[in-house]
Formats: structure tokens, sequence, C-alpha cells
């Protein structure tokens, strides 16, 4: 039942990775959570994440597409969301194109439709640094170009932001895209770099590592994205599309040698050319969400990596 003494916040893709983790962190004397998301893909660790790491109590959860519009629509319905948490959306992972259209572009035009009939006041959206492509600025800044994304992916988070801005002209939906940089942790998907290094260098099998290792990335603790999340989620912003990253850059080599100290293990290194469309640094300028949003990431790459394979060890090894 609905406790009208605090907001409802409605997120989709509240059983992935940095949704569970927000379910986590929100303030439940404050908000009623509802969860919409699709138990498809890494099922056992999507029901891990609701029933393990989060407390069922908390949260009132839908197993639904988003494209089930007759079912969603009765969602909003019944719990007349005050905010909603877009977070779901179709991974960067090369496939069909099509599946990118639907899961991604698709159900965003849903959601935000759906909050214009409903009356929601405001929607924070999941973008990514990807739409910046080959931007050679670096670091990244909101004002950068986003006009020659290199993916299909890319393109829908672009997009994402266009449709966003157009429902906050045209209908005064407050709405606030986060462009997520390299967010890694506990409870991350198994495709990820630092969660498939780290399961392929504790089981002795060799790890690919693309410009020998050179490349450099933006990586964010979970944690610290999540903070960003909820700033946005709580302050007064009228449309606003922000970085949010470490701020910092690290080379793919110094991850894997964090990786093998905390493991206690070396990697078997196979060193190949850089994949295509990838680039060889990104870096997010965060002084934005630092000026709007308060943000403030503290947790560094070596305490975040500790941190993770402490976690691995935990709950990872023990289960196998």
């Amino acid at each position: 039942m609905k406790n009208y003494n605090k907001k409802t916040i409605l997120i989709t893709g509240g059983a992935g990775f940095i949704g569970c983790h927000l379910v986590n962190q929100l303030d439940k004397d404050k908000y009623n959570i509802v969860i919409l998301d699709r138990l498809v893909n890494n099922i056992e660790l999507k029901q891990n994440r609701l029933n393990k790491f989060l407390n069922p109590a908390d949260y009132i959860f839908y197993n639904t597409e988003l494209d089930n519009v007759k079912k969603i629509k009765k969602i909003f319905y019944g719990h007349k969301p005050d905010i909603v948490c877009h977070l779901a959306a179709q991974t960067n992972l090369g496939i069909d194109s099509k599946l990118y259209n639907e899961t991604n572009t698709m159900s965003t035009v849903g959601i935000f439709e759906l909050a214009r009939e409903f009356n929601v006041p405001k929607i924070v959206f999941a973008s990514s640094s990807m739409v910046y492509g080959d931007s050679a600025r670096i670091p990244f800044t909101e004002t950068d170009s986003t006009d020659h994304p290199l993916s299909v992916y890319a393109a829908t988070k672009k997009s994402d932001e266009v449709l966003a801005y157009t429902y906050h002209h045209l209908y005064g939906i407050k709405m606030i895209g986060l462009r997520f940089f390299t967010t890694y942790g506990p409870w991350g998907r198994p495709d990820m770099a630092i969660s498939k290094f780290t399961e392929q260098i504790y089981r002795g099998e060799p790890i690919t590592i693309h410009n020998h290792g050179k490349i450099r990335k933006d990586f964010s603790y979970i944690t610290d994205t999540v903070s960003g999340i909820i700033s946005a989620i709580e302050t007064n912003l009228n449309f606003e599309i922000i970085n949010l990253g470490s701020g910092t850059s690290t080379e793919i080599q110094k991850v894997i040698e964090l990786i093998e100290n905390n493991l206690e293990k070396t990697a078997k290194k196979e060193y190949i050319d850089m994949h295509f469309g990838d680039l060889p640094e990104t870096r997010a300028n965060i002084e934005k969400a630092k000026k709007l949003l308060n943000y403030k990431p503290k947790i560094n790459i070596e305490e975040g990596i500790k941190r993770y394979i402490d976690w691995y060890k935990k709950y990872i090894i023990i289960i196998k």
C-alpha cells in the first residue's frame, strides 16, 4: 500500500546493475520504490540482486517488458509516481540494431509519453559517454558536439536526450539526463571489463587486452555514480545533461595489475590491436555535476578494485 507521506519513485531497470544500487542507496523513509524490469538476461544475477542484495520489503517489483504499454499504464495509474528514473536499456554489446531501437528508443518514448499522460513532474534518465563519439577533446564536456555517434547504441542514447528536451519544451516535464562513464562495482554485469577480467584471472583463463593495455577509461565506482543519480533526483533542475564519471582516467593495464594484486594471481595476457570503435581515452569533465549536484566522487580506482575483489571473493567464489 502506498505511503502518501513519501514520494513514489518508479525505476525502470531496477534489477540491473546501477538500478539495484540506486534502490539500495535511496532513503526508504522518503520514497515508495516501484521497480520495472524484465528477468530475461542474467536471470540468476538479477534475482540475487533483488532478493539477496536488496530487501524485498523495500520495494514493489513488476516483471515486465517496457513495450507492454497496457501493463505499464496500469502501473502508472496504480502508483501515480512523483518521479521516474529511467535506467532500462539494451546495453552496448554490438547486437542487432533493431533491438537497440525497440528497447532503447521506443521504450523511452513510451515511458516519456506515460509520464506526460499521468502528469509526472520529473524524469531522471540514463544517457552515456558513448554519445561523444570519437571526440578528440579530453576531458569530455557537456558542450562538446555529440552529432557523430560511432554505434547504434550511442545513437539511441543521443536520441533519448533529444526526446527528453522535446518533452520538457512541450509539456514542462523536468528532464535530467546523466551521461554515465564506465561504472563498476559489486553486482555488476559479467560482460563488463572489470568483471570479465576478474573472472578470467581467477579461473586461470587468458585475458584479451586491446592496444597493449594503453587504452585509458574513466572508471566510476558504483556508489559514486549512484550518489550523483540521487542528487539529480533531489535537486530542483528543469532540463540538464550532466556527466557522471570520476573525472580521471586509468590505463587498462593498471586496472589489470590491481586485479592481479587483489586476487594474488597472475593474468595470462593476450595482446591485440585496438577494437574497432573503441577510443584511446575517455574522461569526464565533472565540473557541471560538482556545481549543480554537489557531486563529489570518493572512491579512487585502487580502493574501488579492492572493494570489488573483496565482494567477488565473498559472493562469487563461494557459490561456484
